[in-house]
Order: structure tokens, then sequence, then C-alpha cells
């Protein structure tokens, strides 16, 4: 009964051996529950087939079932799947007989029945202590940060002694066991700190990876804040041209007189160089008026611009009198990240559209945004429910959104999304709502 415990939780251990390995090399497919399920199942079942003790079928399932796992769990071609698969094969294979080793040329005997169960599990945490530093090692020659661009860290040289600490620990344990009798609840102590101690690795390792994806999360969102205000900057920019030319055109009844001034002096070079000032000015670049709001004008006008290059019908209804309690910051950051996004879902389509709307409802206090475009298809997991990202870059995939939700719940508002099949549309639906004394 005692060995039968013992198989399976080194079964589970190697399922935990695995997910490491596999969550630093590749993306997953599912939700983390789905994935940790999976695994978890495939080695119980392989633990079940090992009862048979049939050595070479324990081994050709053990890399069936590797080769399984990732490619069912993993965005990863066949032919990489079976690749890491079978350097995870012969790697256990490696760890184990390298204990296997050992023991058959030492003198001492470590299978007698009175201590058969504690040597093996010592020594079975060495072989995993193994199988598990050297799939790290591997790892970190594959280069296994998914993205090459986060930032290495001195850190991992020490989170790399760790398993080498543990594995001297695990010797010293063997070398008490060998060489003193100890009372039966100190053999089981010692037996149960060296499993811990396995398990401890696996959990820095998890911690230190948690941590790294937060930092790169931060990092991003902070990058995405200092884009939303060069963005603000830009526009503040454009709203200044605009006022320019504003003040162009009222000017320009000055400009005719100035001009015929130098016209009865028969000045024509000055004439023309005059009027080439006036028409290269920056001032007289287009303006369009799309809503009353001066900020959320510039950034439509943009956008305007943009699908027109890309073939892309944007209709805008703004009411009159909306949006003005909201900062120049929180204006550019919704609707840059809505448009963005539409764009880029909208121009893989042929005939494809933008609507954005942005209303008031006077019963529920609300101002309503709705945004409704193209889609080439339905941009929902139907295992998972979320957005798929159409990303190279997956780690970058969300910071819109998370942008956009930010300022939704500044506001105390709700957004809904959803993909209209029959139509091939996808609808975002946002309201928010005014602080206390703030004009709509």
């Amino acid at each position: 009964m005692e060995n039968t415990i013992c198989y399976l939780i080194i079964y589970i251990l190697e399922a935990l051996i695995l997910w490491q390995y596999c969550s630093e090399l590749f993306y997953s497919k599912y939700a983390k529950k789905t994935e940790y399920l999976t695994l978890l199942s495939i080695y119980i079942i392989l633990f079940l087939i090992s009862s048979f003790k049939i050595v070479w079928l324990n081994l050709v399932l053990f890399l069936l079932a590797n080769f399984s796992a990732i490619l069912l769990l993993y965005h990863i071609k066949w032919l990489s799947a079976l690749f890491h698969s079978s350097i995870i094969t012969i790697v256990m294979g490696l760890s184990e007989l390298v204990i296997l080793g050992t023991t058959s040329h030492s003198k001492i005997s470590f299978y007698e029945k009175q201590t058969y169960l504690r040597n093996f599990i010592i020594l079975t945490v060495l072989s995993k202590l193994i199988y598990f530093f050297i799939l790290h090692i591997i790892v970190r020659l594959l280069n296994g940060r998914k993205e090459k661009n986060i930032p290495s860290d001195n850190g991992l040289i020490i989170l790399d002694i760790i398993p080498l600490i543990s594995f001297f620990i695990n010797i010293t344990f063997l070398s008490i066991y060998l060489n003193v009798r100890l009372p039966f609840i100190l053999d089981w102590l010692i037996s149960i700190s060296a499993i811990l101690l396995l398990l401890l690795n696996l959990l820095i390792y998890w911690i230190y990876n948690n941590n790294q994806k937060k930092n790169y999360e931060f990092m991003e969102l902070q990058l995405q804040l200092q884009k939303e205000y060069d963005n603000t900057e830009y526009y503040k920019m454009l709203l200044k041209q605009d006022e320019e030319q504003k003040i162009l055109i009222h000017d320009l009844k000055k400009h005719l007189h100035s001009i015929a001034a130098l016209n009865e002096n028969n000045e024509k070079q000055k004439i023309e160089d005059y009027i080439n000032q006036i028409i290269h000015s920056p001032s007289l670049k287009e303006s369009v008026s799309v809503c009353d709001n001066e900020l959320l004008n510039t950034i439509l006008c943009r956008y305007i611009r943009t699908c027109d290059d890309k073939k892309i019908g944007l209709r805008a209804d703004i009411r009159s009198g909306l949006l003005a309690y909201m900062p120049y910051d929180d204006l550019t950051a919704i609707f840059c990240n809505l448009l963005d996004n539409a764009v880029e879902a909208a121009v893989k389509v042929p005939n494809s559209y933008i609507d954005l709307s942005v209303t008031y409802n006077t019963t529920a206090a609300l101002t309503m945004l709705t945004m409704i475009n193209s889609c080439h298809k339905n941009p929902f997991s139907e295992k998972t429910g979320k957005l798929i990202t159409s990303k190279q870059n997956r780690l970058r995939h969300g910071y819109g959104l998370k942008s956009i939700q930010r300022i939704v719940n500044k506001y105390h508002g709700n957004m809904q999304t959803y993909f209209d099949d029959k139509n091939m549309a996808f609808h975002t639906i946002v309201t928010l709502k005014a602080p206390k004394g703030a004009d709509l």
C-alpha cells in the first residue's frame, strides 16, 4: 500500500515538472484549470498502466503521453511536440539511470526489506531533482522566456543553485540513513522532508515565473499609459493647429489686402513667396467637424483618415454636449483603444464598416457608447469564452481592453461585448455615469 501511494506521488510530481517545463516554453490553449486537470489525468493513467511493470511499455507510453499532452494543451506543431517529448523521455531515463547506476556499484544494500521504503523515497527524490534540474537547464538553453524582449534576470543564477542545494541535502539524508539507525518516526519525518524539499523547488520556480509574468504585465500597462499620454499630447497639438487654422481664416481678409498692395507695386516675387507661405502653413491643413467635443473631434478625424486609407467605412454619431466631464487622457484611452481594436478587426473584411454612436439615456442617467464593427470571424474562444488575440505577441494581448475597463470602472459604468454571427459584426456597449455635479 505504501509503495502504491509513493508511486502515485511520483507520477504527480512528474506531471508538475512537465507543466513547469511547458509553461516556460509554450503558450497554453486553455485555462490553467483545464491544463492542470488534463496533465494530472494523463499521468494518473500512466500510473495505473505502470502497475503491469512492463518497462518498455511504460517507456513508450511515457513518450506518447508527453507528446499527446504537449500537442493537445499548447500552441505547438507536432514535430516540435515530438522533439520536446523525446527530450523529456530521455532526461527522465537518464535521471533514473544515474541513481540506479550509483546504487548498483555501491557495497551498501539499498533494498533490504526494513529500509527499502525510506531508501526508495530518498533515491526517488534525488532522481526527480536531477530530472527537474536538467529540464530547467534545457529551458534556459532554449531561451525559455517566451518573449525575447523580457529582460534577463541575474536572480536566475541564484535560482539555479537551489536544486543543487536540495540535491546535497538529500545526499546528506541518504548518508544519515545508511550510517545511523534512526527511530521509525524520524525515518518518516526525513522521508517526508525529502519530498517536501522537491515540492519546495517546484513552488519556488512557480512563484518566480508568476512574479516575472506580473512584472511584465505591469511594464506593459506602464507602456500603455505612456502611449495614451503621448496620444493625448498629440491630440492637444492638433487642437492647437486647428485653432491656428481658424485664426488664419479669420485673418484671410487682411492677407488679401496685403497681396493686393504688393500687386499694385508689381512685386510678383514677393506675392509668390507670400502665397506659398500661406499655402504651406500648417494652419491650412484639412479640418473636419464630427462633434462639438474638441479633442474627441480630433481623435475621430484621425481615425476617419485611417479608415479611408484602409477602405473601411467609419460612421460616427456623437450627440451634442456629451462627455464634457471626461478629461483628455480618459477620452484618448477609451476611444483610441476601442477604435484601434475595431480597425484591426475590420481591415480583414471586404466592404467593412465601423459604426460609433454616443447618446444619453435620460431614464438611467447614463452616457451610452455603442460601437459595431465588421469582423471576419467570432473572436471569442468556444472553450474559454474569452477573446482570442490575433497579435503575434500574445503576452501583449488585452492591455487595450484593460485600459478601457479602467475608464469604465472610474465612471461607475459597465462594458458588454458580443458577436453577431448572422451579420458577422462585433458589438461593444459601454455605459458611463457622469460624476455628481458634472456636465454631461
